[in-house]
């Protein structure tokens, strides 16, 4: 490979980058968009604070896990949060639906590729344990604070 090939594909590759920073910037700032928009409602900041902890174990952006990505990476997560959301936070499927923007049937869905997952990976299952552990006292917390907007910098 040439010297004039590697310059001009590092410059390739350095555009690329930039682009795939601002894309991920956006995605940040459309996701608190949505939750300003959404987090004066108590659902809404149980969600928040549920999809953090989702997201510090999973190792993934709220942007990304918020978002509609089919990525199986994403997918886990996110069924997770449903689970989280259903069976921790106690909230119906209708309000959890109407808080992440889809319907009632996929929630329903989310929440039982999640049971099924747990009933068959003993490693999922313990990753749920440790998640139901840490996200029991957030709700508690959420549920008894007044409900004023979310400010998603105290995540």
């Amino acid at each position: 490979m040439t010297t004039a090939a590697i310059k001009k594909e590092i410059a390739a590759l350095e555009a690329q980058k930039k682009l795939l920073t601002r894309l991920r910037a956006l995605r940040m700032e459309v996701n608190d968009l949505r939750i300003q928009s959404l987090g004066s409602t108590d659902d809404a900041r149980v969600i928040t604070a549920l999809s953090a902890e989702v997201c510090r174990q999973f190792n993934l952006d709220q942007a990304m896990l918020l978002g509609k990505s089919r990525e199986r990476s994403v997918i886990v997560p996110r069924f997770a949060l449903n689970w989280l959301a259903y069976h921790v936070a106690k909230l119906n499927l209708s309000a959890i639906a109407r808080v992440l923007g889809c319907d009632h049937g996929t929630v329903s869905n989310a929440i039982k590729g999640c049971q099924d997952m747990m009933d068959t990976r003993d490693d999922f299952r313990a990753t749920m344990t440790t998640l139901k552990q840490r996200c029991q006292p957030r709700v508690v917390i959420i549920e008894s604070a007044p409900s004023v907007p979310l400010d998603p910098s105290v995540l």
